[in-house]
This record gives C-alpha cells, structure tokens and sequence, in this order.
C-alpha cells in the first residue's frame, strides 16, 4: 500500500513539472515552510499552528484555482486580480523574451523599460522564470510563497519571546487579515516587501540578543535593505528605521542611567536643531510637500479623506508651499488620527463600507490591544517588543502625511499591520487567560 502511495504521489510530481515546474516548486517551498513552522512544536499548539498554515495555504491555492479556470487564454494570459499584478507579470515576461533574444517591438520596448513600478521586481520574476520556463499563471504562487514565509517566519521570531498562545493568535490574525489575503494572491509586491521587511526584523533582533549565529543576522539585515532599496522608495524606512529605533531604546533601557543619558541627549539635540534657522526651513519643507502629496490623492481617483483647512485644496498646488506653523502641526495631528480611524461611517459607499465594516472594526480592536501587549512585551521580550513599536511608529509618520486616498491609505497602512499584530496579539493574550500568557498542553 505504502508503494503504491509512493508511485502515485512520484507519478503525480513528474506530470505537475512537465505541466508547470514553478507550481511544484512552490509547492514544495510551501510544504516545507510549514514544516519549519511546526518543527518542535507539541501537543494541541502543533494541531492548531498546523491547521492554520493548511487553510490558509488550501484558501489562496483555491482563489487562484478559480481565478485560473474563470480565465479564458483567448482573451487573458495572466492570473491576475489586480490591473497592476497582471501588468507586473506581463513586463517580467516581455523581460524575458528579451533577454532570449526574442523581438519584443518598440512599444513593448516602453513598457518594459517604462520607470514606473522600477525595474527590480520585474527583474525578479523575469529571473525566476528563467529557471523554470515562461509561467504567466503560476508565477503568482511566488506572491503566495513570500506572505507565508514571511508569516511564517515573523511567528518563529515572536514564539519564544511573547509566548506561544499570542503568537498563535498573531499567525492566525495575519494569515487571514482580508487585505492582506488580498495582496498574497497577487502579483503585487507587498507579499515580497512583508518578508524582505520581516527579514530585517528578525536579523536586528537575533542580533541585539546575542544569538549565535550573528554572522547569519548581519546578512539577513543587508539582504532586507538592499531588496527593499530596489523594490519601493521610502518602504524600507518601516522595517530598518523601525528595528534600529526600537532596538537603540531596548539597549537604553538595559541600564537607567544609559536611559536617562539617551533621553536627555535627544531632548537637547531636538531643541538645538529647532533653533536652527536651516532646519527650520528643511522641517517646513517636508510638511509642506507631504500636504502637498496629501492634496494630490484626494485630487485622484477613488475615494478620498481631507485633513487639512478647505483653503489649500482650493488653491492647490500652491497653496500646500504657504502652510504656516499651527496649520502644519494640525495637519500631522490630524494624518495621524486619519491613520487610525479613516475610512469612518459615511466615508465610503453603503455596499463598500458594509464589505470593508469588519476588517476596519477589528483594526480599532487591534490599536487598542497593543496598549497593553506593549507594556506586557516590554516585561517578556524588550527588545522584540520596542522593535515591532519601533516599525510601527517609523510606519506612521512615512504614510500619514502622504495619503489622502482611502484605498491607497489602506494598502499602505497594511506594511504596519505584520508588525502591530504581536502587539496586539500579546494583549488579547492577556485579556483570554486572566492577565497571564499560558503555554498550550
């Protein structure tokens, strides 16, 4: 019997890689991310890490099963839900005709070569197709496999130093957090920005706990920011900025007076850069051109939020450039509040506010519990802890200026979401078991 299951499961492989050869290859990147998540986990936390990673896995294979079946070759060649994941896999692949020396044309030529969305994701999936044949379809199991293992690899981190029952509830939160179950079955680059971003976090913190493999957590460092440099301007701000923040206060906080030393030079070098004439102008600058950004989404399409006075959009583009002091601090306030509540009732279609209601209701629940998993992973875990509030803060300031569209608010607030998740997931923790994280029998 075991024979017979043995030759089916072979015959089974070797007609998938002469059907599609990235399909096996993903799924077995899967199969063994998983397995790497359960290694030495026991008892009903192994069933429950198990059953998550399996319904998670099976509910993105199925979307993309059913986007395929739904889609006709004669009219569409790519697995795409999104109009930019189909557009990234039709350049990677006009990439890599190129490269074979295939005739492309001249307008496929500006496409290919056209400086928006960068060069370096499509490069990479040029890259990957390289090795395993032209996969308009199956190349989006590549989104796939970047969100699990960098799930996957975020619950590792977070396991021994949060406790095991809030790290299930943070692998269970973000594995099935709808937006982001949304960008992992496309071919956007946010599944690739969440590992590239969890890399980073997890080399900074095996690195300021003095693991042993310290070589390992340098690489990984330099691997996260070089890729992120490549894919996204300003994305890699969130995970490095974030971890060298959080980190920095987690080894201030190792002896007082370090602490208070640390607390007291900030303090002193912000009022002397404030008095400074120069960096006045610099800081003005900045407000002005994020309000500016601001104007320019609620100015697009889609469905937009103000949080600055009526006169700078009417007089926009110039007006953002006269923004004076009490106006600009108004407007920092109020994009950071716009962070956190936006989209409010009204502020969107009955139809899309009632669909997008649930995922939103849970957001405040999320804030909310990351008080106290703050302050209860600053006992467990300091320096894990103020990273991940680190890259949450950094994730603030980077998007709340900068937005104005509900849609584009939502997609970037979600580079916040892997990190608060622990947070959050260590409050409910406490709240479940009378204020004290128990291990699973």
């Amino acid at each position: 019997m075991v024979t017979l299951i043995a030759a089916v499961v072979a015959a089974a492989i070797a007609v998938g890689w002469t059907v599609s050869p990235l399909t096996v290859a993903c799924l077995a990147f899967l199969l063994t991310i998983c397995a790497w998540a359960v290694r030495d986990l026991r008892g009903r936390e192994r069933g429950w890490v198990i059953g998550a990673l399996t319904i998670a896995v099976a509910a993105r294979v199925a979307v993309l099963a059913v986007v395929f079946l739904r889609t006709d070759p004669a009219r569409e060649q790519f697995v795409a839900l999104i109009p930019d994941g189909r557009f990234a896999i039709q350049r990677s692949l006009m990439l890599l005709d190129l490269w074979r020396g295939d005739t492309i044309g001249p307008a496929n030529m500006m496409i290919v070569f056209d400086p928006y969305g960068g060069h370096v994701y499509n490069r990479s999936l040029a890259i990957i197709q390289w090795f395993f044949g032209p996969s308009p379809y199956a190349i989006v199991l590549v989104s796939v496999c970047a969100f699990m293992a960098g799930a996957v690899l975020l619950f590792r981190l977070a396991r021994p130093r949060v406790g095991r029952a809030a790290a299930l509830i943070g692998l269970v939160l973000l594995l099935f957090w709808p937006s982001w179950f949304a960008w992992s079955v496309t071919m956007l680059k946010e599944s690739t920005v969440l590992l590239l971003g969890t890399i980073i976090v997890w080399g900074g913190v095996r690195l300021i706990d003095r693991e042993r493999s310290w070589l390992v957590a340098c690489i990984a460092i330099v691997v996260g920011v070089a890729g992120l440099l490549g894919l996204r301007d300003g994305v890699v701000a969130i995970p490095a900025g974030g971890t060298l923040i959080g980190l920095g206060a987690a080894l201030a906080l190792r002896r007082s007076g370090m602490a208070l030393a640390l607390v007291g030079a900030c303090v002193l070098l912000l009022t002397l850069a404030a008095s400074r004439p120069a960096v006045q102008t610099f800081v003005a600058m900045q407000v002005r051109a994020a309000a500016s950004r601001h104007i320019g989404h609620v100015n697009s399409s889609g469905y937009a939020y103000k949080i600055v006075d009526q006169r700078f959009y009417s007089g926009w583009p110039e007006a953002p450039w006269t923004m004076q002091f009490d106006e600009g601090v108004r407007f920092l306030l109020q994009a950071a509040a716009a962070f956190i509540l936006v989209p409010l009732p009204g502020q969107l279609p009955p139809r899309i506010g009632a669909a997008f209601l649930p995922q939103q209701l849970v957001w405040y629940l999320l804030v909310a519990l990351a008080l106290p998993g703050f302050w209860l992973g600053l006992r467990r875990s300091p320096h894990l802890t103020l990273a991940l509030a680190g890259c949450c803060a950094v994730g603030l300031m980077v998007v709340a200026p900068n937005s104005g569209n509900i849609g584009t608010l939502v997609r970037h607030r979600d580079m916040v979401v892997p990190f608060l998740v622990w947070l959050s997931a260590a409050g409910a923790a406490r709240f479940a078991e009378g204020g004290r994280i128990h291990g699973m029998d």
